[in-house]
């Protein structure tokens, strides 16, 4: 499909050399034109090992489940997991993936407008965005002008990932002072320094190479249960294929720093903070799980969404296709830490007064095409707690869908 095919395109001329993984993705020395198939054999018999311990173990599902986890994290795959990643110079070994344990944590809780908002912990990017929503929930963006609000939320998403670089980590090693963060009082001072603040001077600008992207997903069951997750891997751009087993290592260490004064210093047991930021809304009248891939551009997107939606009145399609900016002020979390101060990338179908009133207050507009990829591609479900009606969006940015059965 076109954006598998816009990956490989990125990566051709970079990792030929790994025979297992162009033997999957470029078996005819080419990239796969739209429409081919990409046969996977080594991930299919490692799925269908994994589907045999399930299978073997009897009893109940957990039980399935459990024998499945082990047989990855545990015994031959692992062994070989860990010697490929010695071979290629790669950190993890076997111990490290036997040693591993999903942790479960409360989240990040902030109220907007009535709402909850639930994320993920420091860990990730993702109370940056609980940050956006405590600073903008002190303005009424119905009196302001499209310029004025965007203005606004540009600045906020400034600050607030400056704060992000600033001072999250893993939470295991880093002590993040989250509470004072999310407080009235950080959201009040935050809010003072909006005005004028794009006319500061900015370091030099870095910009590093694009990379294939996250993927999305939400789902909410007849219960109201609801599930948001962003799996992301960027395996074929950085990290080779396992011979044999079909996959790549994870590439995430390169979301880690290499300053000694970085909350997010690369560190032995320590998770580097990742940009994945799945989110939840919850409300009296519902829940709304929504998310998007985009890296740096995943919590601005993401607030654009709430503020179409919930300020502005939008219902869920149209607060995803409304025209979509990006500031990309502040240093990346991906190694070489990219920035462009002052810049903001614009789709060239909004309004010209929203680019002229951009670059009054001291912004550097750039325009995207119409419907951006680089844009985010944000898709939601909102259900309704009384009668139960799901309704989804899905943003046309990228390959997304709504489904309902």
């Amino acid at each position: 499909y076109d954006f598998l095919r816009h990956n490989l395109r990125i990566v051709f001329d970079r990792r030929t050399e790994a025979t297992h993984t162009r033997e999957v993705f470029f078996p005819a020395g080419r990239v796969p034109e739209n429409g081919e198939l990409v046969r996977q054999p080594h991930l299919a018999d490692t799925l269908r090992r994994l589907a045999a311990a399930e299978h073997a173990a009897g009893g109940t599902r957990e039980a399935g489940i459990r024998a499945s986890r082990d047989a990855f994290y545990r015994g031959e795959i692992a062994e070989r997991v860990g010697g490929f990643a010695k071979e290629i110079g790669a950190f993890i070994t076997a111990a490290d993936l036997d040693g591993y344990a999903v942790e479960e944590h409360e989240p990040v809780a902030v109220p907007y407008r009535g709402r909850t908002l639930y994320c993920g912990g420091p860990w990730s990017q993702a109370p940056a965005l609980a940050q956006m929503l405590r600073v903008v929930d002190g303005f009424d963006f119905g009196r302001m002008s499209e310029a004025e609000r965007a203005h606004v939320l540009i600045e906020t998403v400034k600050l607030c990932l400056r704060d992000r670089n600033t001072h999250y980590g893993d939470p295991n090693v880093v002590d993040v002072p989250l509470a004072r963060l999310l407080s009235d009082v950080h959201a009040a001072e935050l809010r003072g320094r909006i005005s004028g603040i794009a006319r500061q001077s900015a370091p030099p600008r870095l910009v590093a190479a694009a990379s294939p992207d996250t993927t999305y997903a939400c789902v909410v069951d007849r219960e109201g249960r609801a599930f948001s997750a962003s799996p992301s891997d960027s395996t074929i751009l950085v990290s080779p294929m396992v011979p044999g087993l079909g996959f790549g290592i994870s590439d995430r260490g390169l979301q880690a720093s290499l300053d000694p004064a970085d909350p997010n210093v690369v560190a032995p047991g320590k998770r580097p903070r990742l940009t994945p930021s799945p989110a939840i809304l919850v409300d009296a009248e519902g829940v709304m799980p929504f998310g998007t891939p985009g890296g740096e551009v995943q919590l601005q997107a993401m607030l654009q969404y709430l503020v179409n939606h919930l300020d502005l009145g939008m219902d869920m399609q149209a607060a995803i296709e409304a025209p979509r900016w990006a500031s990309f002020d502040a240093p990346a979390t991906e190694d070489p830490n990219p920035a462009q101060p002052n810049l903001v990338q614009l789709e060239s179908r909004a309004p010209e007064t929203l680019s002229t009133g951009l670059r009054a207050a001291g912004h550097e507009v750039r325009h995207w095409p119409p419907l951006a990829a680089q844009a985010g591609a944000i898709c939601a479900i909102r259900r309704d707690a009384r009668s139960g009606v799901l309704r989804g969006g899905a943003d046309p940015r990228r390959m997304s869908w709504s489904i309902g059965w």
